[in-house]
């Protein structure tokens, strides 16, 4: 019995301190994570916070 998680959704929020021009380590391993996640049908987000700007107070 194949188990459904198609209904599940993942959010990958990455706090990596470099910019998206540059290659994270912390990236390398959510990508492997999240193409699992994916080859099981589940919904997956990825952000990488560094590209946002947080309010601080």
């Amino acid at each position: 019995m194949k188990l459904d998680f198609s209904n599940l959704k993942t959010l990958f929020i990455n706090c990596t301190l470099k910019d998206s021009s540059k290659n994270s380590h912390t990236e390398g391993l959510m990508t492997l994570s999240m193409n699992i996640m994916r080859a099981e049908k589940v919904s997956v987000e990825y952000i990488r916070l560094v590209d946002y700007t947080i309010p601080l107070d």
